[in-house]
């Protein structure tokens, strides 16, 4: 088993586009709104080359190796690098209860012991 990492930041916007984070799955059927196919038509353009986390977490591998930040055999090694990615982030994180380090140490021991 390993365990990949991948790190997005950008623009809350980007992030609450869904119709690029999920895969573009049917097409819509010819009577739908033309707004249902411009969605349809970005997805199919966007979804399989944007480092934009897709809705659903299985959907990473559906991305370009490229977007691969790390690949772990360890879920230890997995969880170091997690903390050093919510160290350096931490200070943009919205809330109080984000930015909080009791949490953030947990987050990563959970993803310690995973496995």
């Amino acid at each position: 088993m390993h365990h990949h990492g991948y790190a997005w930041v950008g623009e809350r916007r980007a992030f609450d586009r869904e119709s690029v984070r999920r895969p573009p799955g049917q097409a819509p059927a010819a009577t739908s709104e033309q707004e249902v196919h411009d969605r349809y038509r970005e997805a199919v353009a966007v979804f399989p080359t944007s480092d934009l986390p897709p809705i659903q977490t299985a959907h990473w591998l559906m991305k370009p190796p490229s977007v691969i930040r790390g690949t772990w055999k360890e879920p230890k090694e997995a969880g170091e690098w997690l903390g050093l990615q919510l160290a350096e982030f931490e200070p943009s994180f919205a809330s109080e209860q984000d930015r909080d380090v009791t949490r953030l140490v947990l987050l990563v021991k959970r993803v310690w012991s995973s496995g």
